[in-house]
């Protein structure tokens, strides 16, 4: 983000995508209709291209899983810390809490915090040239700046830490915020279960390239889904 702090823009809130993975059963069983056709060598190249698959999605849906998870801890906890993740989630929690003006008052604080914080005065080198005297002088006023800089930073630091602490209480008591918090734990859940589901056809894909014996393809099949009851 550098040292500039963009103000609240439009943001689209984050979609929850449904996956249907019974949309795949006719094409899964269509494979048990070609495995008879297939050399090893292209069982052995479909099978590879499923474990890709399988860790293609499982891994999509571990990134949105921890995307979740941050945004609930974030509104539960309200961390500060300045990251690009926790100002991109800010802006779309002030927008969908309609609270953009208490959000633009913290952003426009931190800014100055910002700002200032770069206008610190510098300790000055020892002086040959000039006399003890001379130097303790410079000195004496370096402290004198420096005690005054930290008293402005210490008086930012406050109106930063008190305007965020005025927008987030706001934005979290919102109806909109504890809608879509709670949508995002019940969709935690439907994550957990695409993860299984989806393990669970890439093996019954693999079980119907693999064999071409429909009678044995068959029994596997009901071996597998006897593990299904322990869910």
């Amino acid at each position: 983000m550098g040292n500039e702090i963009q103000k609240v823009e439009p943001n689209n809130v984050a979609m929850f995508v449904d996956m249907d993975f019974d949309t795949l059963n006719g094409a899964i069983e269509q494979l048990g209709t070609f495995s008879g056709k297939l050399t090893d060598k292209e069982k052995e190249l479909a099978v590879n291209i499923l474990t890709d698959w399988e860790k293609n999605v499982i891994d999509k849906v571990s990134v949105k899983k921890r995307e979740l998870k941050d945004v609930i801890n974030f509104v539960k906890g309200g961390y500060l810390y300045d990251t690009e993740f926790t100002f991109k989630i800010s802006t779309k929690l002030a927008e969908v809490s309609n609270t953009e003006d208490l959000f633009n008052i913290y952003i426009e604080n931190k800014q100055k915090l910002i700002e200032f914080e770069q206008e610190i005065p510098v300790k000055p080198l020892h002086n040959p040239s000039l006399t003890e005297f001379e130097n303790d002088e410079i000195y004496r006023d370096y402290v004198f700046e420096l005690t005054k800089s930290n008293a402005t930073i210490k008086l930012f630091k406050y109106n930063m830490t008190l305007s965020h602490r005025q927008w987030f209480n706001k934005m979290k008591k919102s109806q909109e915020v504890i809608t879509i918090t709670g949508e995002m734990d019940a969709y935690l859940v439907k994550l957990t279960k695409y993860n299984t589901e989806c393990k669970d056809k890439s093996q019954l894909a693999k079980v119907n390239i693999s064999i071409a014996n429909e009678d044995v393809r068959n029994s596997i099949k009901e071996i597998i889904n006897f593990s299904k009851q322990l869910k």
